[in-house]
């Protein structure tokens, strides 16, 4: 499963990068391999699935040729809900 997953996240980050993009924030990451966005309301950090994603990018950030630009942007999730993303320079 976890493989599977980081061959979606790589192909996303190609993509981006075809496209020309200079940056990438995790919310659209997520939403591009997962299809939706939703803030985990209710949750803790460490609870949140979105966290949880986030400190794994973090921990293959320099694998896969990212570097951390802004930590915590604010963003809506796709029920218009506040949520903090971390952005990335491709």
């Amino acid at each position: 499963m976890f493989h599977k997953s980081l061959l979606a996240l790589i192909d996303v980050i190609t993509l981006a990068r075809a496209r020309g993009d200079m940056s990438i924030c995790t919310a659209d990451l997520i939403r591009s391999m997962d299809g939706k966005l939703f803030a985990g309301v209710g949750l803790s950090a460490h609870e949140s699935p979105n966290a949880q994603f986030g400190r794994v990018l973090s921990r293959v950030s320099a694998a896969l040729g990212l570097s951390i630009v802004r930590r915590r942007k604010s963003v809506r999730d796709d029920a218009g809900r506040r949520t903090c993303t971390a952005v990335w320079a491709l």
